[in-house]
């Protein structure tokens, strides 16, 4: 072989190597934006991590947080729950892909500490209750839970944890309800009620039967950047 040859060769395995590496490096970093590639354990780590980052240090309301696993009614899992302490709650939807448009992990509407109310449906019934921001707002057709002074019953820690759910699988069903699995039947977390498991939620008829308040709109991250 002559010395040209061998230079020539040398090349080529060096720019096929280069290659090779490129596209294992490229492989990787695909992989680690598709959710997919993790297990569920490690999806629950990377959201702890960011939650911590993000709530948690000098300054904030929040002493520490938890982080567990939350199904969807396939028994999949789809979602996590981020419980603060000593009050605050925060539910992460987990898509597909980090992309520059679309994030891995998304948080529910209102933010950690935002106030949630107990109450079924109920015709003629209209209930008057204060927001986030102080004021207030007409529910009709809804009957707000009271105690036994007459106060509308309200809480800032998530469903289940008002619900004092600890060892039973947590779900979010479809229309944003909070709910656990007992027997052939979901107990609704907001109402109280029984929702069979064999119901069929795309039935239009059950709107003002069934409806959660969990809801996750687009493009809002946990990370604010796809990676640490």
């Amino acid at each position: 072989m002559t010395k040209g040859k061998k230079i020539a060769l040398g090349v080529t395995a060096g720019v096929l190597a280069f290659l090779l590496l490129v596209a294992a490096g490229l492989t990787v970093w695909i992989l680690s934006n598709w959710s997919g590639f993790y297990t569920e354990a490690q999806h629950l780590a990377r959201i702890r991590k960011r939650a911590e980052k993000r709530y948690l240090g000098e300054g904030s309301e929040y002493t520490s947080l938890e982080v567990y696993p939350v199904y969807n009614e396939e028994d999949a899992f789809e979602y996590a729950l981020i419980e603060f302490e000593p009050y605050g709650f925060l539910y992460v939807v987990i898509g597909g892909w980090n992309t520059p448009w679309t994030y891995m992990y998304t948080e529910h509407s209102g933010g950690p500490s935002n106030l949630w109310y107990p109450y079924v449906f109920e015709e003629g019934a209209v209930s008057v209750v204060p927001n986030d921001h102080g004021y207030n707002e007409t529910w009709k057709g809804r009957r707000v839970f009271q105690d036994e002074n007459g106060e509308y019953i309200s809480y800032r820690v998530s469903h289940f944890k008002a619900a004092n759910i600890q060892g039973e699988r947590r779900y979010i069903l479809p229309r944003g309800i909070p709910a656990v699995k007992r027997g052939e039947n979901y107990i609704d977390l907001i109402s109280g009620k029984e929702i069979p498991v064999s119901t069929d939620f795309t039935d239009p008829s059950i709107e003002t039967t069934f409806e959660g308040d969990i809801r996750f709109p687009v493009g809002r991250g946990l990370v604010g950047v796809p990676r640490y």
